[in-house]
Order: C-alpha cells, then sequence, then structure tokens
C-alpha cells in the first residue's frame, strides 16, 4: 500500500538520469541531465483523458526537453478519452542544443515502473521513445477494505501510518479516516559498508554457537546476529584426556564474514536413566567421564528444552542427582553433559541423548 499517493489521481514520468557524458546513435555525444515531469490525470482505466504535451513545460521552458506526446490505438493517433485495450505511447525529446536523456529512460506511472526505449530520430533531429500500456476496465469500487497507508518510513525506526477505506480491486483510497497507527520497525537495517573490522564475535562458553554484533550505518542500532558454527576435531578426545578442536563462525553483515578460534573439548555425555521415586522428584544417573571435574544437568518441560533449568554437580566421580520440587503429573525431559574446570576456563563436552519420565 506504499504506493496509495495515487490519491492526487496524478502520472509521475521520472527520467531517472545521471548526469554524465552518454553517446546517443546518430546524434554525437551529448550531456544528460535528470528531469521530473508531473501530470495531473489518471493513466489507468478507461474514460480518462488523453493526455498531450505537459501544459507545465510552457512555465519552464529552460526544462522543455518534450516536443510531443503521442497516443496510438491500433495504429491510428486518439484523441480525447481512453478506451479499453492497447496503447502505444511515444515521447519525441529534444535534441541539438537541448538536453536530452540516456538512451532508456525509467518511467514511473500512478507507481508502476516501466522502461522506454529509445525508437529512432526524426530528420529534425528529436528523439523519439515509447512504450505500450493497456488501458483497463474503469474499476466500479464495489468491494472495500479498511487498511493504511504508511506516513513514515519504518526501516530503521518506528513509522506511522493512517487508515484508510481503499477498494480491494484497484487499491484507489476512497476515504481517509481520522484514525493512526504506529508499527515496528522491519529491521531492514544497512551494512553495505561494513568491514570485518566493525564486527564483534561474542562466543559461548562452550565454543559450540556465536553471536555477531554490528551497527546499522542508517540508525545506528546495534545489531545482533546468531552465527552459524562448524567445529572441526583436531586431536579426538578420550574418556580420560580433552580433545582439541578449532571452531569457525560465520556471520551476514551485507558480506559474509568469519571468525575462527581454537579450543579443548571432552567426550559426550551418557545419561543412564531417568526416573521419578517419589512425588515431585526425578532421579538422574550417567556414566562417569576420568577427565570431568562434574556435571551439567539440564531438564525441562518441552523436548527442545527451551525454558530449561540447569544444575551443575561437582566431582568426577559423581553418577547421580536427584531433582526436587518439580511438578506431578509432568512429562520431564533431561540431558547431561561433562565439564572440567582449567583456572578461569571451562571445557565442555556434548550433551548426551535426552531422556524423559513422567513425575508422580
Amino acid at each position: 500500500m506504499r504506493t496509495m499517493w495515487r490519491r492526487f489521481f496524478s502520472v509521475l514520468i521520472a527520467f531517472a538520469v545521471t548526469a554524465g557524458i552518454f553517446v546517443i546513435p546518430g546524434a554525437g555525444t551529448v550531456r544528460a541531465e535528470s528531469l521530473m515531469l508531473y501530470f495531473d490525470y489518471p493513466l489507468a482505466e478507461e474514460g480518462s483523458s488523453i493526455p498531450d504535451t505537459p501544459s507545465m513545460l510552457k512555465e519552464r521552458e529552460e526544462n522543455a526537453i518534450v516536443k510531443q506526446i503521442e497516443w496510438k490505438k491500433d495504429g491510428v493517433v486518439k484523441t480525447g478519452k481512453f478506451e479499453q485495450g492497447e496503447y502505444t505511447c511515444t515521447l519525441t525529446l529534444a535534441n541539438g542544443k537541448k538536453t536530452i536523456p540516456a538512451e532508456s529512460i525509467y518511467i514511473e506511472l500512478c507507481g508502476i515502473g516501466q522502461w522506454w526505449y529509445y525508437d529512432g530520430q526524426t530528420a529534425e533531429g528529436w528523439k523519439k521513445y515509447h512504450d505500450t500500456y493497456t488501458i483497463k476496465e474503469k474499476c466500479k469500487h464495489l468491494k472495500t477494505e479498511k487498511t493504511y497507508i504508511y506516513l513514515e518510513d519504518a526501516s530503521c525506526k518506528p513509522g506511522r501510518g493512517q487508515y484508510v477505506i481503499a477498494c480491494k480491486d484497484c487499491s484507489e483510497i476512497l476515504e481517509y479516516l481520522d484514525e493512526y497507527i504506529t508499527f515496528p520497525p522491519d529491521y531492514a537495517h544497512t551494512f553495505e559498508a561494513v568491514s570485518s573490522k566493525d564486527i564483534k564475535f561474542k562466543w559461548s562458553e562452550d565454543l559450540l554457537s556465536c553471536k555477531a554484533y554490528a551497527k546499522c550505518e542508517e540508525c545506528g542500532t546495534k545489531v545482533k546476529y546468531d552465527c552459524k558454527v562448524t567445529r572441526k576435531i583436531l586431536k579426538k578426545a578420550t574418556a580420560g584426556k580433552p580433545g582439541q578442536m578449532k571452531v569457525t563462525a560465520k556471520a551476514v553483515f551485507g558480506g559474509t564474514f568469519k571468525k575462527s578460534k581454537t579450543g579443548q573439548y571432552l567426550i559426550r555425555g551418557k545419561l543412564k536413566s531417568a526416573a521419578s521415586p517419589k512425588k515431585k522428584q526425578m532421579k538422574v544417573s550417567w556414566k562417569t567421564v576420568k577427565s570431568a571435574s562434574g556435571y551439567k544437568v539440564q531438564y525441562a518441560e518441552s523436548k527442545d528444552f527451551s525454558k530449561a533449568k540447569t544444575v551443575t554437580v561437582t566431582g568426577s566421580g559423581k553418577k547421580t542427582k536427584t531433582i526436587k520440587k518439580l511438578k506431578s503429573g509432568v512429562k520431564y525431559y533431561v540431558r547431561v553433559r561433562p565439564i572440567k574446570k582449567i583456572g578461569n576456563t571451562t571445557i565442555y563436552g556434548d550433551w548426551s541423548k535426552k531422556k524423559s519420565t513422567v513425575v508422580k
């Protein structure tokens, strides 16, 4: 609905041309400039007036590069009102001492973008451009709906909109309501100039996940990206000794950026059983790992361990843990992993396969 400015029933022809030098066939080298022309008539349905050269050009002779606008239907020049069917529009543009656009021009009609193409030149040296349009039946606006139009862009910050009654068929606004809406940003942030030095990587303690942060060039917001992490085993872990691994995180901020790190890891935990010996309790047992100094036991009501709780058990020889104050009649999922403390660093093993039990 961003193109709802059609309420003005205007046709916008935009000659989007960057200033510079262009070579036009048969015309030598000419300097191109941009020009905006506004036409106050509808061009989307039958009954609309067929336009000729815009009257505004008479008021702005310095920009009068359009000599003629000609509309044809079945090869016959048409004036007056549009009928249903296909029309070909030809623009004759100035040459010689006047400015001239590039060989193909981008034109926007009632919010619908199209390209117009070079179509040769006249004997007098004027350039012709053309495109074809289909004139549809005039909409009767029988089906309407309440929606809103955007008053402010919400790409990087909260935006604002106004409620309107619009036609479902052609989207024309039939009524503007005295109701407004504030909507959240769509997070279409810009990172075109972001380089690796602008990105901060933050690793989890077990080095198996990583988050990257970069600032949006448009609004300055610090944006988080959950990286994809890959792991390469450099030295395999055993029950009695940690292994070595290399992890690489990949983040996408306009381009793709990578960050690698090496670290140690333990063998994967092995869960033996999970049962409910007493009311509101769950007893968990696992196989011990010689190189571990303790274990992490994680439990949750959901199998994906969302909103999980984790308890730490200290001691390499510990192999059971009773969790209390649980909900009776609820199924709990549980898993375990070995850990090893070395100074201020903790080494982790992978989580075991999960088990479940219904608490008494």
